[in-house]
């Protein structure tokens, strides 16, 4: 939902005015009609940290809900793991351009990876995203080497069809999920000649917002 929506929410649920509101998170109430009216379209890192604080929320958590839809009931596991990894780049400077990111192929075809993100004032380090969920498909399970090899040997063949520029990829599993962490462990020891572009493997942490390990195949 947008930041106006999301911070309108929480006043009527916390039955508070907007004076309130701006004393809650230390701004003014020439601030609060802004972002109310639309034109602040994001928290600042002051507003956020408040905002977060006030809700006893994660700062990843509150802006989860401002940067996506927020019936998350509706969503399974692996979209708001997807999500919320989404929304920790973003914090950590990078603009999410599409999300998810459907690339077409011709005639009507089409393939799709979870999203596809910028780095802030750096305007050609593209990278896209995808889960390791999102890839299984003739790899139902990464179990062992064999499995990582042909898991990643049909990831990069997927990944050769995107003509459009970009740096490489990050592909992004649950440390929650013990299925996916052996997963991880697995594709971290594979191999790779160059190829014109970079995967990396990203151990990520929903709980506590961190990167839990991370490995370039090279």
């Amino acid at each position: 939902m947008s930041f106006a929506i999301y911070l309108k929410r929480i006043r009527e649920e916390k039955k508070i005015n907007q004076t309130e509101m701006a004393e809650l998170l230390d701004i003014s109430r020439t601030a609060i009609k802004l972002i109310e009216n639309g034109s602040t379209k994001h928290p600042s890192k002051k507003v956020l940290h408040n905002l977060a604080s006030f809700l006893n929320k994660t700062e990843i958590d509150v802006m989860t809900q401002i940067l996506f839809d927020e019936n998350s009931e509706n969503f399974d596991e692996n979209e708001l793991f997807v999500r919320h990894y989404l929304t920790y780049m973003y914090l950590e400077g990078w603009n999410i351009v599409d999300h998810p990111y459907v690339y077409p192929i011709w005639n009507g075809y089409s393939i799709e990876f979870e999203g596809k993100i910028i780095k802030k004032r750096q305007p050609k380090n593209i990278v896209i995203v995808s889960s390791y969920k999102k890839e299984l498909y003739r790899i139902t399970e990464v179990k062992n080497r064999m499995d990582a090899l042909g898991y990643v040997g049909d990831l990069v063949s997927k990944l050769m069809q995107v003509i459009d520029p970009y740096r490489g990829v990050k592909l992004i599993f649950n440390a929650e999920n013990q299925e996916e962490k052996k997963a991880f462990y697995c594709i971290s020891e594979v191999q790779m000649s160059h190829k014109g572009f970079n995967v990396e493997v990203v151990l990520y942490d929903k709980n506590t917002g961190v990167i839990a390990a991370l490995q370039l195949l090279h």
